[in-house]
């Protein structure tokens, strides 16, 4: 049983993930942000290759598994 002069405070929020009763503040954390640059490196490396070319093979699957995680991340 909680004792009602012991109460515990939390807000969720969206510039930060958490604040607790004691004003400590958690930041949000930026999935999308993170995963958006990890993409556009590896689009850069695809864009580089010659299309059709046996080298091309590899970096076409790490970006389509990048992307996959990044949509599996938020669903």
């Amino acid at each position: 049983m909680i004792e009602s002069d012991k109460t515990l405070g939390m807000n969720l929020g969206l510039s930060h993930y958490l604040i607790d009763f004691e004003d400590n503040k958690t930041p949000n954390p930026r999935f999308l942000r993170k995963s958006q640059q990890s993409l556009a490196i590896e689009q850069k490396k695809l864009a580089r290759l010659k299309k059709g070319g046996k080298n091309r093979q590899k970096p076409k699957r790490v970006l389509a598994k990048k992307h996959a995680q990044t949509v599996n991340h938020f669903t």
